[in-house]
Parts: structure tokens; C-alpha cells; sequence
């Protein structure tokens, strides 16, 4: 007698595979058209699970090697299907594309997967639109998964903006709110002068003119500085540094493509310590990346050479280092680097010793254009690190356009030499036969007056332009009817006869 009962139940747990063949399940699902239908099939049980993600894939162009390869390549429509796999991922490298729609439940698929990615080391994420736009539980969603990501670095979390770099540590992600973008305030105990707790402001999303356009933050070394207001999302980049064992840090670059210009060192007073930058530089990624600041003597050299390396379109860099702030003489570029797109290099107004960083570009193929701004008031030793500058530029021997910007201080009480050692200046001046075009910026007509005798040691210099902008320290300090110009014809004859080799002078006065 056939007892039906344990029939039944044996059927019940018989396993797809013992009913058929995995082969003939894969062509009876083929039939099916509709992916939410081989997402309810998946959940059944693990062959069915299987087969109905293998044929989600092909149906979207990604093979099974998705679970192995290194570099996950992942769409919004393969993310559920993924997301309901019994299997981990082997990628190192992590890129998704968003659009608008289901934005929230994307990201909440994708963070689920990140957790099955043991070996993640970088993410990137595009978005068709400003996610912060979007609901809050949207950017909320987002910000979760970024800090899950930082989550698995015990060191600092180095954020990347347009212009600028500022820093946190992992927990502190846990607490933004992207779409009104909380700042960190530090409040100052009065009884223990230490930090007490952390107020957060919050600023709009896109700046106003009645509102202020910065905010305050709390870097992870307890400086306080000024941060520049998001004004949209539309890419963000996740790297995690963990080679140099000793200051391993996450890197977070808000809309990459819009990063041109990176300050490197000081941020408003405060000081990124350059071994803790130093892993960030080396393995940072910045496509758009064109003009570099540097703000710090201190970073390493090695560091920021392989930086510049990594970074082969880069067009200009500015030295932004006070003299009195120096406290090194070493180089900051080292072994050397030919860096194939350099073109310009300058120093900003007091900013001495740039040599430090030229030294490592001289054989840059492409480097064209030197400026140097200082003030008149150079003391001895500043005169000193302005002369090591230009003899760099006497050495090179493809044409050269030199640019000096001479600074003159406001309530100077009595005028001063230009230069405190005219004579060795103007060594300096002769042995410059590269430089066939010289610009010369002034904030008066008497500086550019007295630029005349170093001018005229130049052996090569085939154009000379004058830029004079007349400063006055407030509107009404203007003479009624002043002319700008009025001078410029009377200048142009002193200095056609003060440069009897020059072929080329302009002059031009600005306010």
C-alpha cells in the first residue's frame, strides 16, 4: 500500500535538478521575457537561483565572470540580480552608473553588494543628475553606503573638491547630511579650554548671494577651517589606501570631473600633515586635474613627484609658500621629473624659495613661462632665495617667457632699493640668455622705472612689456580726472632709450 503522504513530501523536497535536468530549466526560463519574473524565480531555491542570474546577465551583456573579475563594470538594470546572488565578488575596482529613477533603492542594491566585495579598494559611482536634488532619504541612502566604504580604513578620510582638500575621520561621515551640507563647529569650553562637543551648521544647497559661501569644518587634526559650499553631486570616486601600512587613509573625490585645480598643504591656516597627504598623493586620481598650488614645504618629495607623474596633464603649478614660513631647504620634487604638459610655473607674492620645486621641472620639454612675485622690501636672505629662483631660469636653453611681479607695500614710509645687491642682480640678469620675452608687473610707474638697468643685462630679450596697476588704497585716494595712460607715452621713450637692444616695448596702466 503507497503511502501518498510521504510521496508527497518526498516531491515536495526534491531538489529542480532532480526533476530536471539544470539544462532543460534554462531553456524553459529563456521563454520567460519579463526580468521581475526571473527575480521572483531566483529567490525559489539556489538552482533556480542560479540559472535565473546567469540568463539575467546575458540578457544585459555581462557573463558569469562578473563574480571573478577585477574590474566590476555594473548597470542599474544587472543590480537587483546581483543583488538577490548567493555569490561573492572578487573585484577590486567597483564603477555604477545612476539614473533618477529608483535612485534610493539602486543605492541601498549596490551598498548590499559592496559587502560581499571583500577586496574592494575603489569605487565610482556617475549620476545623470544632482543627487543633491534629489529626497533626503536619497542622499541619506548615499551617505550611508560612502561610509560603510570609509568604514574599512582605520586612518583619515581625505575629502577632494574643486580647488581645495579637507579631511575627517570615518566616523564623522556617519553624521553628514549632504544635502544640506552640516559643517563641524568646535566649541571652546570655558572652564577646560578643550573641545567639548561638535556643533554642525547647516548651509543651503546652492549659495546665496544674502548668505555667507563657506562654512567652518573640524579637520581630523583638530584644525579648524573655512570650506567652500557643495553646490551639486553628480560623481563621486572611493579609493582605499592600504599599501603604506603606517598611514593608511580613504580618499573621497566629489565630482571628479570638475576638479581642475588642487591646493596642496595649508587650507586656510591650517596645516594637512604631509605624511598623512603623502599616501593621498600617490595614489589619487584626478582626470580634470590642470593647475596644482602647493602650500606646504613639507610634503614628500617622492610623494609629490609621483603625484605630477600620475597626473600628465597639468599645465601649471604655483608655489604658495611664504618665505618666513620655510623650514626646510630640501627638495620638494625629487629624483627629477620631465613632465611632458608643464608649462607655466610661478610663485605667488612672498612666496620664496620656489627653487625647491623648480629644480625638480627643469627638464620638463614643455616649460616655457616662468613668474616670480615679490615685494620691493626684500630683506638680504629674501633677496638671496629670489636670485637662487632666477638662476634656474639662466641655465635653460630653450626660449623662456620670464614674468616679475614687484610688489610695493601700501604706507611704505620711505622708498627703498629694488634690488639690495644690485650687482649681483644683475650677474643674475646677464647669464639669462634664454629669455627672449619679459613681462613686468608694477603697482607704480616708478618700479617699472627702476626695473631698467636689470632689464637692459638681458642678453637676449627681444620684447619687454609693462603692466602698471596703479593702486591706491581706496576709491577716494583717485585725483579727480586721473588718466591712467597719461603718463604711458613719456615712459615708453625713457624706456626705448634705457633698452637701445629691445626690439619690442609696450606699456599699459590700469587701475
Amino acid at each position: 500500500m503507497v503511502n501518498h503522504s510521504m510521496r508527497d513530501r518526498s516531491r515536495t523536497l526534491a531538489s529542480p535538478g532532480d526533476i530536471l535536468p539544470v539544462e532543460l530549466w534554462e531553456l524553459i526560463f529563456h521563454h520567460i521575457e519579463f526580468d521581475p519574473e526571473l527575480l521572483c524565480l531566483a529567490r525559489v531555491c539556489s538552482t533556480f537561483n542560479a540559472v535565473s542570474i546567469r540568463l539575467l546577465l546575458d540578457r544585459h551583456g555581462q557573463g558569469q565572470d562578473v563574480f571573478d573579475c577585477t574590474d566590476l563594470q555594473l548597470s542599474v538594470s544587472t543590480l537587483p540580480g546581483l543583488y538577490l546572488s548567493l555569490r561573492s565578488f572578487s573585484a577590486t575596482r567597483v564603477t555604477c552608473s545612476f539614473d533618477r529613477a529608483e535612485t534610493r533603492w539602486n543605492i541601498h542594491l549596490l551598498d548590499a553588494l559592496l559587502t560581499r566585495t571583500p577586496n574592494l579598494r575603489r569605487l565610482d559611482l556617475e549620476f545623470n543628475h544632482d543627487l543633491l536634488g534629489g529626497l533626503p532619504c536619497v542622499t541619506r541612502a548615499f551617505r550611508d553606503m560612502v561610509a560603510s566604504v570609509v568604514h574599512r580604513t582605520t586612518g583619515p578620510v581625505f575629502i577632494f573638491l574643486a580647488d581645495e582638500i579637507f579631511s575627517c575621520w570615518p566616523h564623522d561621515v556617519d553624521t553628514w547630511d549632504l544635502q544640506q551640507s552640516l559643517f563641524m563647529f568646535p566649541d571652546l569650553g570655558t572652564k577646560t579650554g578643550t573641545w567639548v562637543k561638535r556643533i554642525r551648521e547647516r548651509f543651503g544647497r546652492k549659495p546665496v548671494p544674502t548668505k555667507s559661501t563657506t562654512g567652518k569644518i573640524l579637520l581630523h587634526t583638530g584644525d579648524i577651517v573655512d570650506m567652500k559650499r557643495l553646490p551639486s553631486l553628480r560623481a563621486v570616486s572611493i579609493q582605499l589606501v592600504e599599501s603604506n601600512k603606517d598611514s593608511p587613509c580613504a580618499l573621497l573625490i566629489l565630482n571628479p570631473g570638475e576638479v581642475d585645480t588642487i591646493c596642496l598643504g595649508r587650507l586656510y591656516g591650517a596645516n594637512i600633515p604631509a605624511v598623512d597627504l603623502g599616501g593621498a598623493l600617490i595614489h589619487v586620481s584626478l582626470p580634470s586635474l590642470r593647475h596644482v598650488i602647493i602650500r606646504t614645504d613639507k610634503a614628500n618629495p617622492t610623494a609629490l613627484r609621483t603625484f605630477l607623474a600620475n597626473h600628465p596633464q597639468v599645465s601649471d603649478i604655483k608655489y604658495d609658500v611664504p618665505g618666513g614660513l620655510l623650514t626646510s631647504t630640501n627638495k620638494l620634487i625629487d629624483p627629477p621629473l620631465a613632465h611632458p604638459t608643464l608649462a607655466l610655473f610661478r610663485s605667488a607674492i612672498n612666496a620664496l624659495g620656489s627653487a625647491r620645486v623648480l629644480c625638480g621641472l627643469q627638464d620638463s620639454p614643455n616649460l616655457y613661462e616662468f613668474a616670480f612675485s615679490f615685494p620691493r622690501t626684500l630683506r638680504p636672505e629674501q633677496l638671496a632665495l629670489l636670485l637662487e629662483d632666477l638662476r634656474l631660469v639662466a641655465v635653460r636653453t630653450r626660449d623662456t617667457k620670464l614674468t616679475l611681479g614687484v610688489w610695493e607695500p601700501q604706507h611704505l614710509a620711505q622708498p627703498v632699493k629694488l634690488w639690495a645687491s644690485e650687482e649681483e642682480a644683475w650677474e643674475v640678469a646677464r647669464t639669462m640668455h634664454a629669455v627672449h620675452v619679459c613681462l613686468i608687473k608694477t603697482s607704480t610707474i616708478r618700479d617699472a622705472r627702476e626695473m631698467f638697468p636689470w632689464l637692459a643685462q638681458l642678453p637676449s630679450a627681444a620684447e619687454i612689456h609693462f603692466e602698471i596697476h596703479e593702486d591706491f588704497p581706496y576709491m577716494d585716494d583717485i585725483p579727480s580726472g586721473f588718466n591712467p595712460q597719461e603718463g604711458i607715452p613719456e615712459f615708453l621713450e625713457e624706456a626705448r632709450a634705457a633698452l637701445v637692444s629691445v626690439q619690442d616695448i609696450t606699456a599699459w596702466c590700469y587701475l
